[in-house]
């Protein structure tokens, strides 16, 4: 899977399904960490 730079930089690039709910899933994980300190 692309970087998230790269999918932000080119909307063009090729992405699935699968990969978006992946995408989805870490920035949410991202979100929770940050919100616990």
């Amino acid at each position: 899977m692309p970087p998230l730079d790269y999918i932000l930089l080119h909307p063009s690039a090729k992405i699935t399904e699968e990969e978006l709910e992946v995408l989805k899933n870490w920035i949410q994980n991202l979100e929770e960490e940050y919100q616990k300190e």
